[in-house]
């Protein structure tokens, strides 16, 4: 009786306690993510496989690189043999806090919830497998859940919201962005829409990486990655307001193409082109050897201009001029050919066009001898 009524004081005092104030220390610990995130690995005619590990291929999880591998006949008891699967981080940092369940038929084992192991192995009887776990035509199915500890979110600081007006044209395009964006940027596993006529005009930082990514492929002569930097930067050229500045960048690194076209846009408008870039166009005084290139480029170009307004006004006239006319062509062609062209011919003829101009008509200048001397034996 004694003890009753004890137990009874103990739950009244319990029912009347009320918690006026909680104080915490520390950080608040790790959770793991709501969201699991499933491999199945398929393994047909499980019963009569007789050989080591089968993998999956490399899956992502989480923002993580993973890879299971089954082991038919791992561990013999006297129970029996076991099989084992086992799950491995195959990334560059392969790991992290997680929880992995394993689950087949009628199945479920799962790892300590803060697991940081770099691999876990789950031991099952083959027997059972064999068993339960296949289906009618010997096909055994194992999924993995992955779920990956999140650390507790902190509280960050931001500002209040700023008022912005609706007209406004930039705030108008990021709003409509899902509709109207044109090119987007992948992070990691989120995706970023934009516009290139904004990223043109105002995101000068990805100019600037281009041309550190086109330098390093240089050093280390990743021949394709630095023509595509290299063309990148010719397509933004009309936006940059710096043709002088990419020209001697272009001479420096022996950018044929992106060099041709800085010195085209001087060529059509050299007043303009040098008082949008005055500094870089007292460096390139600097430099008489540019100068002459720059001198004589202009020259050629006028002279091709002239040739095809002449072309154009002679078009149906004799045929014994016509044929003279392309002889003479010919005889000129390789002086006259733009880089575009040099490249597409030498690319046909896998030659590698990764170099200046000269280099470029070097090359081609050996192909059409080569081209000639085998014709002519062959006649």
């Amino acid at each position: 009786m004694a003890d009753d009524s004890a137990r009874t004081q103990l739950g009244q005092e319990k029912k009347e306690r009320n918690i006026v104030h909680v104080s915490s220390y520390g950080s608040i610990p790790d959770q793991l993510k709501s969201r699991i995130e499933t491999v199945r690995f398929q393994i047909h005619d499980f019963v009569n496989l007789d050989c080591g590990s089968v993998f999956t291929d490399k899956f992502m999880a989480h923002g993580r690189l993973w890879e299971l591998a089954v082991r038919p006949h791992t561990v013999l008891t006297k129970k029996g043999c076991n099989i084992s699967v086992r799950i491995f981080g195959a990334g560059r940092n392969p790991t992290a806090y997680y929880k992995a369940v394993l689950r087949t038929k009628t199945i479920t084992e799962s790892t300590r919830a803060f697991n940081y192991e770099m691999e876990h192995f789950f031991f099952i009887k083959q027997e059972v497998i064999i068993r339960n776990e296949c289906d009618a035509y010997g096909t055994l199915t194992i999924d993995v859940d992955l779920q990956v500890v999140t650390e507790s979110p902190k509280k960050v600081w931001f500002p209040r919201s700023i008022k912005l007006r609706k007209d406004d044209l930039l705030i108008q395009l990021y709003n409509s962005v899902d509709i109207t964006g044109d090119v987007a940027f992948t992070v990691g596993t989120m995706e970023f829409r934009a516009h290139k006529c904004v990223l043109a005009l105002e995101a000068k930082a990805l100019y600037k990486l281009i041309k550190s990514i086109l330098v390093t492929a240089d050093r280390f002569g990743c021949s394709n990655l630095k023509l595509y930097a290299e063309s990148l930067l010719v397509t933004w050229l009309p936006t940059m307001n710096s043709a002088i500045e990419l020209l001697i960048f272009a001479d420096s690194y022996s950018c044929a193409l992106l060099k041709e076209e800085c010195m085209d846009a001087y060529s059509h408008n050299p007043t303009v082109v040098m008082k949008e870039d005055e500094s870089s166009w007292t460096e390139l005084q600097e430099s008489s050897k540019l100068l002459s290139e720059l001198l004589f480029y202009s020259t050629i170009e006028f002279h091709r201009r002239h040739n095809n307004n002449k072309n154009k006004t002679k078009e149906g006239g004799d045929d014994d001029d016509d044929d003279d006319d392309d002889r003479n062509a010919e005889q000129h062609e390789e002086k006259y050919l733009d880089v575009s062209t040099l490249r597409d011919r030498l690319q046909e003829a896998d030659v590698d066009v990764d170099g200046s101009r000269k280099y470029l008509l070097n090359e081609y200048s050996k192909l059409i001898h080569e081209e000639f001397f085998a014709k002519d034996k062959n006649e």
